[in-house]
């Protein structure tokens, strides 16, 4: 059984999000450094408190792309957690990777890229 996750809470001070898993209503925190949501080309911010935070990322074009980049840089981060597990957040899960950062990416959905035939998207 594939396990679906959604974020609850978003706590910025302690660089913290609430995760709930929606097969058993579990929750945990997972800290980030870096939080990036990756919902997809068209970008869509859940409505949360905390969610226009410092160190909270949309990326969806050539200029949101370059904000993220620019603080990579200046800030070092050292953990990101990538909401959304579509082409985008696959993509940025690899190119934050690449630069030495922990990831942890959180999905509504039981596989990534649901574009996928479901034997491709399964987690091995």
């Amino acid at each position: 059984m594939h396990t679906r996750h959604e974020v609850t809470l978003v706590d910025p001070d302690k660089q913290k999000v609430l995760v709930k898993d929606l097969n058993s209503s579990a929750e945990r925190w997972e800290h980030y450094d870096q939080l990036l949501f990756a919902t997809g080309a068209r970008p869509i911010r859940p409505s949360l408190e905390g969610i226009d935070s410092r160190n909270i990322y949309d990326v969806h074009d050539l200029v949101s792309g370059s904000l993220l980049k620019q603080a990579l840089a200046e800030q070092q981060p050292k953990t990101a957690v990538i909401v959304g597990g579509g082409y985008l957040g696959l993509e940025m899960a690899e190119a934050l990777h690449m630069r030495g950062l922990k990831i942890t990416m959180v999905q509504r959905n039981p596989q990534v890229m649901s574009t996928l035939d479901p034997d491709m998207g399964e987690h091995p």
